[in-house]
C-alpha cells in the first residue's frame, strides 16, 4: 500500500499534466524532425541531424510511462483501448489520405493500391513490409501493438515485473539469432547474431519491435514504482546534464564504430537507453527555468503526434520544390502548420460526430 502522502502525489500527477513531460514530448518531436532533415543535405546542418534512435526510444518510453500513470485511476478495458485508438486513427487517416494523394502527383511513387491503402489506414503496414508512404510510420505500427499488449504487460508488472523483464530480454537475445528483414523470410544465422545488432533494430521487424517493447515495458515498470522510490531528481541539475551529454557522446561514438562487433553494438543500445533516461532527468531539472516558454512547449506537445506522422512528407516536398538554404526552416514551419490543421480538423469532425449522435432521435 502507498502512504497517504504518496497517494495524494499520485492523484495530483494523474489529474494535472506534468510540465516536464510536456517539454520532453515537444523537444523529442522537434529533434526527430531534425534527425530526418539529413536528407535535405543542408551544408553545416547535416552533421547535426543525429540521435533519431535515441529520441524514438524517448517517445516509446514516454508512452509507456504515461499510460501506466493513467491506468492507476482507470480500468484497462475496451473503453480504455477505444480512447487510445481514437487518438491514433483519425489523424493517421487524414495524413495517409493526404500523402497518398501528394506522392503520386509528385512522381515519388506509383498510385497506391486499395489493398495497401487499407493496410496503411490500419496502422499495421510495417508488419506487412510497406513503407512507401514514409519509413517513419513503423513507429505507429509498433506503438499500436504495444497498446494491444498493454493490459497483459500491466498484469506482469503488478505480479512479477523483474521475472517478465528477464524473459523479454532473453527473448530479444534469442531472436537475434534470426535474420528477418521487413517483408522477407526468417533465416537462422550465427553470423547475424554477431553482426550489427544496432542496425538490425532499425531494419528487421521482430528485432525492432522487441527492443521498443522492452523499453515500453521498462518505462511502465518505472512509472509503477516511481512514487515508492521517492527520488528527488531536481537536486542534481548539473549531474543530469553531464550524464545526458556523456551517454549521448558514447552513443554517437559507439554507433559510428560498431561494425560486426557485438560488444560495441550492446554498448550503443545501452547508451541509447541511458541517454533517453538522462534526457527525461535533464528536462525535469530544467523545467523550473523554462516557465515562460511553457505555453510554446504545451502547444507543440499537443500537436506532436500529428507532427510526427506528417513531417516526412513535408521533407519530401522541401527536397523537390524548396531551395536548400530555405528547406530547413520550411520543414519545421510547414510541419507545425499542417499538424495544427490536422489536429483541428480531427477535433471539429469529432465534435460533429458527437453532435450527430446526441441529435439522432
Amino acid at each position: 500500500m502507498l502512504h497517504s502522502k504518496d497517494s495524494q502525489l499520485e492523484k495530483n500527477t494523474i489529474k494535472q499534466p506534468r510540465d516536464d513531460l510536456t517539454i520532453a514530448r515537444s523537444v523529442a518531436c522537434l529533434l526527430i524532425v531534425n534527425y530526418h532533415t539529413d536528407t535535405l543535405h543542408v551544408p553545416g546542418l547535416e552533421q547535426l541531424a543525429r540521435g533519431g534512435f535515441v529520441f524514438n526510444t524517448v517517445f516509446i518510453a514516454l508512452s509507456g510511462y504515461l499510460l501506466m500513470l493513467g491506468a492507476r485511476s482507470k480500468s484497462v478495458d475496451l473503453a480504455w483501448l477505444k480512447r487510445r485508438m481514437t487518438r491514433i486513427y483519425p489523424a493517421l487517416g487524414v495524413s495517409i489520405l493526404l500523402v497518398s494523394a501528394i506522392y503520386p502527383a509528385m512522381g515519388l511513387i506509383e498510385a497506391v493500391t486499395l489493398r495497401d491503402l487499407l493496410l496503411y489506414l490500419t496502422g499495421m503496414q510495417y508488419f506487412a513490409g510497406l513503407s512507401e508512404l514514409g519509413p517513419h510510420l513503423w513507429f505507429i505500427s509498433v506503438l499500436l501493438l504495444c497498446y494491444l499488449l498493454f493490459r497483459p504487460a500491466k498484469h506482469c508488472i503488478e505480479t512479477k515485473p523483474k521475472r517478465y523483464l528477464f524473459i523479454l530480454i532473453l527473448l530479444f537475445g534469442t531472436a537475434s539469432f534470426v535474420s528477418w528483414p521487413s517483408g522477407g523470410e526468417p533465416v537462422l544465422s550465427w553470423h547475424q547474431y554477431r553482426g550489427n545488432l544496432y542496425t538490425r533494430i532499425s531494419q528487421e521487424v521482430h528485432i525492432r519491435f522487441l527492443y521498443h517493447f522492452i523499453v515500453f515495458y521498462m518505462s511502465m515498470y518505472y512509472s509503477n514504482i516511481e512514487t515508492r522510490l521517492n527520488l528527488d531528481l531536481n537536486r542534481f541539475p548539473v549531474l543530469s546534464v553531464l550524464l545526458l551529454f556523456t551517454t549521448f557522446g558514447i552513443y554517437v561514438l559507439s554507433s559510428s564504430t560498431r561494425d560486426a562487433n557485438l560488444l560495441l553494438n550492446l554498448v550503443t543500445i545501452v547508451a541509447s537507453i541511458l541517454c533517453a533516461a538522462s534526457f527525461f532527468w535533464a528536462v525535469r531539472t530544467a523545467t523550473p527555468f523554462l516557465g515562460k516558454l511553457l505555453p510554446c512547449f504545451a502547444f507543440l506537445a499537443l500537436v506532436s503526434y500529428e507532427m510526427y506522422i506528417i513531417h516526412y512528407a513535408v521533407i519530401e516536398i522541401a527536397k523537390a520544390y524548396v531551395s536548400v538554404w530555405l528547406a530547413y526552416p520550411f520543414v519545421f514551419v510547414v510541419t507545425v502548420v499542417l499538424a495544427t490543421l490536422i489536429h483541428r480538423l480531427v477535433l471539429v469532425a469529432r465534435q460533429g460526430w458527437h453532435w450527430l449522435q446526441s441529435a439522432w432521435p
